[in-house]
This record gives structure tokens, C-alpha cells and sequence, in this order.
């Protein structure tokens, strides 16, 4: 199965290639997304090229669409008190991915006078089980206000059981001089937390602060 040529105009907060669960017992398997998540996806919170939440397999799938989440939250309130999300694969997975690739490019930008929060991955923002995956998409962030807080990697922001997955996709972050607070950034070429094995990070890392603020301990 496949899906193209995808057109947005909605004001949903989620938005998923696939379905929005994936369900316990259920399987996922021999899917390709072509389509490009970047336009109208300004309102959106939670953007990813196959599921929403996964608790059953997803294997040999492949995402090549781009994905583009440009945020300017000035009087606009999420949802969700969860960070804003996007992921190649999946946003949450509490089951099982293998022999996922995603090879589109990742693009999270936050401009907002209030606290803001993000999470990108290249396969999986948090949870569950990722393994012979691999991330081939360039993963770009750029923060212009307020205060950041921000989690990103190239497997997994969260954490996960990852093994034998590779990332070769570029991650650069952006930090320019008008944030007030810096928070929270961590940055990971495979993931933040949990168990990693056999796992390899091949892509750079860049981090760009042209700020004069200090990190903030609070």
C-alpha cells in the first residue's frame, strides 16, 4: 500500500499517513508514504508519516514524504499539554517497529511569546520496541522566541528499546538571539533515553546558540 499526493487544509490538531492507532495484535507491513506533510500544517500538533499511536507491529515500511511543522502559537492554544510532535514513523509506540526507514526531511520551527514544547524523531517520538530501522532525513529546528524546550533524535526523542538501527541524517538546531529562556534541549543521534545496542549514529550534529541568555535551572 501507498499514499501520494496528500492536500491539508484542516483544523485538526493530529494528522497521520496511515491510521491514527495501531492497535494491539494488529500489523502494519509493506507501506510506503510519498506524500509531503508541509503545507497547512500550521494549527497541527502532532504530525507523523504512518500511525498516531502503535501498539501493535509496524515493519518493513518506508516514509520518503517531508514533513514540516511551522508553528507561530501566538493565541493559538494546543490541545494537548504535550509537546508538539513529529515523527517519520510514529508519534507514540508502545509495541513494535522493525525495518522501518524513513528518508524525509524533518522540519520543527517554534515561534510563540509563550513556553513551547517539541519532540522530533526520525522513526518514533517515545516508547516501545525500535529495531532495524534507520533514519536517512535530514531533521531541522529552528526556536526564534520566548523559551525553548525541546527533545530530539534521530531513532527516538523519548524513551526506547533500540537495537541494530542506524541514523545518517543530518540534525541542526537553530537558536536565535531573541529567545528569552532556555529550558530544554537535548539532542541524541540515536535516541534520549532507555536501552540502545548495536546502534550507530552516522549523521552530524549541529547546534548554532546565538543567544546572550543562560540555561535556566529551573
Amino acid at each position: 500500500s501507498s499514499l501520494r499526493n496528500t492536500f491539508i487544509d484542516s483544523t485538526a490538531a493530529e494528522l497521520y499517513g496511515f491510521v491514527e492507532s495501531n492497535k494491539e495484535g494488529a500489523i502494519i507491513e509493506n507501506c510506503k508514504n510519498y506524500s509531503n506533510f508541509t503545507e497547512g500544517t500550521k494549527r497541527l500538533q502532532y504530525i507523523a508519516g504512518f500511525v498516531g499511536y502503535n501498539a501493535g507491529t509496524i515493519k518493513n515500511v518506508t516514509n520518503y514524504g517531508n514533513i514540516s511543522l511551522p508553528i507561530d502559537r501566538n493565541g493559538i492554544k494546543f490541545s494537548s499539554p504535550q509537546p508538539a510532535s513529529i515523527a517519520g514513523i510514529a508519534f507514540t509506540n508502545a509495541g513494535v517497529i522493525e525495518n522501518a526507514i524513513n528518508k524525509g526531511n524533518l522540519y520543527g520551527d517554534l515561534a510563540s511569546d509563550e513556553e513551547q514544547r517539541m519532540s522530533i524523531a526520525g522513526i518514533a517520538v517515545n516508547g516501545g520496541k525500535i529495531k532495524n530501522s534507520r533514519n536517512e532525513g535530514n531533521i531541522t529546528f529552528n526556536y526564534n522566541k520566548s523559551k525553548l524546550n525541546v527533545l530530539i533524535g534521530g531513532i527516538s526523542s523519548g524513551t526506547a528499546s533500540i537495537d541494530s538501527s542506524v541514523n545518517s541524517g543530518s540534525i541542526k538546531v537553530n537558536i536565535a538571539d531573541s529567545v528569552a529562556i532556555k529550558y530544554i534541549l537535548q539532542v541524541g543521534g540515536i535516541g534520549k533515553g532507555g536501552s540502545v545496542k548495536n546502534s550507530t549514529n552516522e549523521g552530524d550534529i549541529t547546534i548554532i546558540d546565538s543567544t546572550s541568555s543562560r540555561w535556566s535551572q529551573a
